[in-house]
């Protein structure tokens, strides 16, 4: 499911091209060709993630469009890399005509599904008599809990990037993923604004986020109080502080927007169950 897209001449031949990117899926770049999209085209590597938002810039200033993709962030229990990817396997295990879902990640050498035994055994009632207890199935592997033809016939997806990253065009070399600081990590980054806040002629770059709607054991997504990064050059960003900024949108924030109220560089705030939040940046000269 595409959860992410934005359309910019990435290859310079003045035909706006589409870029794609979802849950469980890379990033791609679907390049016009004089009004044909193709979309046969090599993802970008190891970016697999869970995108929530895709903006479009040439944030090293050298003449191109660079990618800034928003993700799911760290802090929670779903975690992946290129070592260790997060992995789901999609099947009718329990034969009953519905299909079921088994996410697992790696623990000890060993994949192991992340669903609670409570949660497992609801989904697929036929594990209940194998795993009639909590401790036999806290430390059993998907191959112990399905067989092998049950994980064969599975449809395997895979995430191995949970990171917010921009890519930068190095045009005939491809893309070279820069990951952005740890405090854009800390929770989804569902909006990104690009802007020139200080005037250096180097684009800063605006986060918000936060994803309330989680499963109960996983706990709802909420650390994100708004986050302004410094454009250092090269595809390097420094974290501003609240002290330096006064930017806090805190909230099950989705998107925001760029108006002007006075002259001056305002945002708006949606988000989920909640007002508009109205706000001007402290710094922005």
């Amino acid at each position: 499911m595409v959860t992410a897209a934005a359309v910019g001449d990435i290859n310079k031949d003045g035909w706006s091209d589409l870029i794609i990117g979802g849950e469980w899926q890379p990033i791609r770049t679907c390049l016009n060709d004089r009004g044909k999209i193709n979309w046969e085209v090599k993802p970008l590597p190891v970016s697999n993630g869970w995108w929530r938002n895709i903006q479009l810039a040439d944030i090293d200033q050298d003449g191109d469009i660079d990618i800034i993709a928003g993700n799911h962030g760290l802090n929670s229990q779903y975690r992946g890399n290129e070592t260790n990817p997060l992995l789901m396997h999609v099947n009718d295990f329990d034969k009953n005509g519905s299909t079921d879902i088994a996410i697992n990640t790696k623990y000890e050498g060993k994949y192991t599904p992340i669903a609670t035994r409570a949660n497992m055994v609801d989904q697929m009632p036929y594990l209940k008599k194998r795993y009639n207890r909590t401790k036999p199935y806290s430390i059993a592997s998907m191959e112990d809990v399905f067989d092998s033809a049950q994980l064969a016939s599975s449809l395997i997806l895979m995430t191995n990037e949970f990171n917010s990253c921009v890519f930068i065009n190095e045009e005939n070399q491809g893309f070279s993923k820069s990951i952005l600081p740890i405090e854009a990590q800390y929770s989804s980054a569902n909006g990104i604004l690009i802007k020139d806040i200080n005037r250096d002629n180097l684009p800063e770059i605006i986060l918000a986020g936060n994803t309330y709607a989680m499963e109960i054991e996983t706990g709802q997504n909420d650390a994100g109080t708004g986050l302004i990064l410094e454009n250092r050059g090269k595809g390097y960003f420094k974290s501003q502080t609240f002290q330096e900024n006064g930017f806090f949108i805190p909230g099950d924030v989705k998107c925001f927007m760029p108006i002007e109220i006075q002259g001056k560089f305002t945002l708006i705030a949606a988000k989920n169950g909640d007002r508009l939040q109205v706000m001007k940046l402290k710094n922005d000269k």
